[in-house]
C-alpha cells in the first residue's frame, strides 16, 4: 500500500486462518513442512527410530488442512505419500459423512 492509498484512507483488510497445532508432533510437521524441510524431518535417523514416531509423522500430515497436505506432497515429491493422502481422502471423508450430526 502506497502512500497515496494511506492519505486517501484506503485500508485492505486481510484474514489469516491460523491453524493450531494439536500435539508436538504436528507443530514440528506443519514446521518442516513451512521451511520446506519434510524430506529432512522424515528422513532423520535420530527422529525416526521407530515405526510410531514415522506412523505419527504420517498421521500429522493426514489430519493436516488440504493446502498444507498438497505442500507436503510436493515437498516428498512421493509416490507412497501420494497415493495415502488419496486414500485419505477417500476414506476419511467416507467416515466423517457416516457419522450422524448431534
Amino acid at each position: 500500500m502506497g502512500p497515496s492509498a494511506r492519505r486517501r484512507g484506503v485500508q485492505r483488510v486481510v484474514i489469516v486462518r491460523l491453524i493450531t497445532p494439536v500435539d508436538s508432533v504436528q507443530r514440528a510437521v506443519m514446521m518442516a513442512i513451512e521451511r520446506g524441510k519434510l524430506q529432512n524431518l522424515i528422513f532423520d535417523d535420530h527422529a525416526l527410530a521407530s515405526h510410531r514416531a514415522m506412523a505419527a509423522i504420517l498421521g500429522a500430515i493426514l489430519k493436516l488442512p488440504p493446502v498444507k497436505q498438497t505442500l507436503a506432497n510436493k515437498q516428498m515429491q512421493s509416490l507412497y505419500l501420494d497415493r495415502l493422502l488419496a486414500w485419505g481422502e477417500k476414506h476419511l471423508s467416507r467416515e466423517a459423512s457416516d457419522v450422524p450430526a448431534s
